[in-house]
């Protein structure tokens, strides 16, 4: 009987919010047009778009930082670039050369920021955000090493395919 008393008095006194897991999505702009893109955004609610590219530039027409960034607000999407969690160039250029996702990966890791992390995982805490990158694989992007360190932090991250 203690016990259940104890419990109701703890629900009572939580914050309802705390007890949210946060979440976050990721998804791959390849092979996706600007439209499809956005559908995809107000399909699952998304809020806010984190470009983590270092080079926010691709010739793939609408995605570039300047086009994305006025389309996602003339949308009702806010967009934020974080170069500082995008892949070192030296990692990006040993990846094209040899295809070694683990070793990318493991450079990645290493040159990731933890204020950086941490940083993202703040401002994804508290609105429904979406990790952008090129890839459309998780399995072969920045998706999947960065989205295992917002777990860390708690996080429920979801990669879009």
């Amino acid at each position: 009987m203690a016990t259940k008393r104890f419990r109701r008095q703890t629900l009572k006194t939580r914050n309802p919010r705390r007890l949210c897991v946060p979440e976050t999505w990721t998804l791959g702009y390849a092979g996706r047009s600007p439209e499809d893109f956005l559908k995809i955004l107000k399909d699952y609610g998304i809020e806010r778009v984190v470009d983590i590219r270092e080079l926010p530039l691709t010739e793939v027409p609408g995605f570039s930082q300047g086009p994305l960034s006025a389309f996602l607000a003339k949308n009702g999407v806010a967009y934020d670039l974080r170069r500082e969690l995008g892949a070192p160039q030296n990692a990006r250029d040993r990846f094209k050369e040899d295809g070694d996702y683990e070793a990318f990966c493991e450079t990645y890791l290493i040159a990731l920021p933890r204020k950086a992390v941490e940083a993202l995982a703040h401002t994804c805490s508290g609105q429904r955000c979406l990790i952008l990158s090129e890839d459309r694989s998780p399995d072969r992007s920045l998706r999947r090493p960065l989205g295992a360190r917002l777990e860390r932090h708690g996080f429920r991250v979801k990669h879009i395919l």
